[in-house]
């Protein structure tokens, strides 16, 4: 084996160590009591202490609902503003077409922190603080163009003589849309979906900022904000923690092969 070979191996292997150790960590501080933690943080638990989940729950039964209401309608919604946007740039020929998709991928190099205050003013003034539809809409505002980006790679292989013999048979702009591209985009849209779920299901800094009322906190927030009189309850944190990776973990999983196709557009018809 050459040594390139094996030097690349070991740096794999160094990665994923890095990537694995907090997550095996904070997964063996969920089953341990606060007395194990402060006795020895880094030991193994000298039981499986479920109490901890069922206290969780308990306190994140609500934030974990919060966090579907807010992710679902704006994953959808931000998905559904992609496809209308990738649809245009992809298959639409106009002037500033390039200029438009340029300013697309700055809106994603813009960090969120840098306009709090406007966006908090704003949403104040539209009496969208302490809102599911605030937290929804802004949620949806900040990831489209992440959709566009995505599904406008996807759009641009289907074969234009597919939507030529379609327009021949009378089909509009909008029949095209809906009758064609979005069935052929399905593994696409799945990506873009999953993608789009994960990010704003993850998402702490607009909860914070927008919804500083606890009922209708994710629990992203939530769980910030699980801390004792005089200490912090890790293994509660811990978890809940571990309960809200899951939800990602599954649709990822159930979406697997669907996300691959997508991102690697392999289900685009031939020519």
């Amino acid at each position: 084996m050459k040594i390139s070979r094996i030097l690349l191996y070991l740096v794999l292997i160094l990665l994923g160590l890095l990537v694995a150790i907090p997550i095996i960590s904070t997964f063996l501080i969920s089953f341990k009591t606060i007395e194990e933690i402060y006795q020895s943080y880094w030991a193994f638990p000298r039981g499986l202490y479920f109490g901890n989940y069922f206290e969780a729950w308990e306190l994140m039964a609500s934030p974990l609902a919060n966090s579907f209401i807010i992710t679902i309608p704006a994953t959808l919604l931000s998905v559904f503003l992609g496809t209308l946007g990738a649809y245009g740039l992809s298959k639409f020929k106009f002037r500033l077409k390039p200029v438009y998709y340029y300013i697309m991928v700055s809106a994603t190099l813009i960090p969120a922190h840098t306009i709090l205050a406007p966006i908090f003013q704003l949403w104040n003034s539209l009496n969208l603080i302490n809102s599911y539809l605030g937290l929804i809409l802004i949620e949806a505002i900040f990831s489209t163009a992440y959709a566009v980006i995505i599904l406008r790679s996807f759009f641009e292989r289907i074969p234009e003589e597919l939507l030529d013999a379609a327009r021949v048979e009378g089909c509009s702009d909008l029949s095209l849309y809906w009758r064609m591209i979005i069935p052929l985009s399905v593994p696409a849209l799945i990506s873009a979906f999953v993608i789009e779920f994960v990010y704003i299901w993850n998402d702490f800094l607009w909860p914070l900022i927008l919804a500083p009322q606890t009922s209708i906190q994710p629990m992203t927030v939530a769980i910030l904000q699980m801390t004792g009189t005089h200490a912090v309850a890790w293994n509660l944190r811990a978890a809940a923690a571990i309960m809200a990776s899951l939800p990602p973990l599954v649709i990822f999983i159930l979406m697997q092969k669907y996300f691959v196709k997508g991102i690697l557009g392999g289900a685009v018809i031939k020519r």
